[in-house]
C-alpha cells in the first residue's frame, strides 16, 4: 500500500514538469503511517462498550479547496481475519474540533454472517439528526505526530434492514484516544 502511494506521488510530481500545483480538489501524497515494532493492536475506543483496537494509523493534514479552511484526516485499520475494520476522524484545525466521523465494522446480519456496517456523520448531519452526536479535539505537533480525543454517537444509515441487532443501528464510540500517530501536510508536500 505504501509502496502504490508513493508511485502515485511520483507519478503525479514528474508529470507537471516543473510547473508549479496551483490547486486541486483532492491530492495523492505519502501517507506517514505509524508502525510497530511488536506489532500488537494498540486500543483507540470503546464501540458500544466493547473494547476496540487498530493495527495501523495514519494521518494527512490539508486545506479544503472551497472553503479555505485547513483540515487533519486520521484513519485507524484494524486487520482481522477476514478483511478490516476501520474507524476515522476527521478535525477543522482552525478550532481543533471533531467534524466528521466513518465508522466501518463488521457485525452479524439477519442470517448470522458478519456483514460490513457502515456508519458516517458530519457536523452538518449532527445538527439536523438528534441522534448524532459529535465531539473531540486535537493537537498538531511540529514534529510530525498528532494527539486527539473523540467521543460520538452514529446511526446506521445504510444497513438498517440487515443487521440482527437493533443496537447496532446506533454505535457509541467512546473513549477514543490517540497519541503520536504521524501525518502529512499535504500543502508542504505540494508547496501550496
Amino acid at each position: 500500500m505504501k509502496m502504490l502511494l508513493i508511485c502515485l506521488a511520483t507519478v503525479l510530481l514528474f508529470s507537471c514538469n516543473g510547473e508549479k500545483i496551483k490547486s486541486t480538489e483532492a491530492s495523492v501524497a505519502t501517507i506517514t503511517t505509524t508502525e510497530r515494532e511488536n506489532k500488537k493492536d494498540i486500543q483507540l475506543c470503546k464501540i458500544n462498550g466493547e473494547d476496540w483496537q487498530y493495527t495501523t494509523a495514519s494521518g494527512i493534514i490539508f486545506t479544503e479547496k472551497k472553503s479555505t479552511v485547513k483540515k487533519a484526516l486520521f484513519t485507524f485499520k484494524k486487520k482481522i481475519d477476514k478483511g478490516s475494520e476501520v474507524v476515522q476522524v476527521e478535525y477543522n484545525l482552525e478550532n481543533n474540533t471533531l467534524i466528521r466521523v466513518l465508522v466501518n465494522i463488521k457485525r452479524s446480519n439477519t442470517e448470522g454472517n458478519k456483514i460490513s456496517a457502515h456508519y458516517a456523520a458530519t457536523e452538518h448531519s449532527a445538527a439536523t439528526n438528534k441522534n448524532i452526536v459529535l465531539s473531540g479535539t486535537i493537537a498538531i505537533s511540529d514534529s510530525n505526530t498528532a494527539s486527539g480525543t473523540a467521543n460520538f454517537k452514529v446511526d446506521n444509515r445504510y444497513e438498517k434492514t440487515t443487521l440482527k441487532h437493533s443496537e447496532d443501528l446506533l454505535i457509541h464510540v467512546s473513549n477514543l484516544h490517540f497519541s503520536g500517530v504521524g501525518y502529512s501536510d499535504i500543502d508542504n508536500t505540494f508547496g501550496y
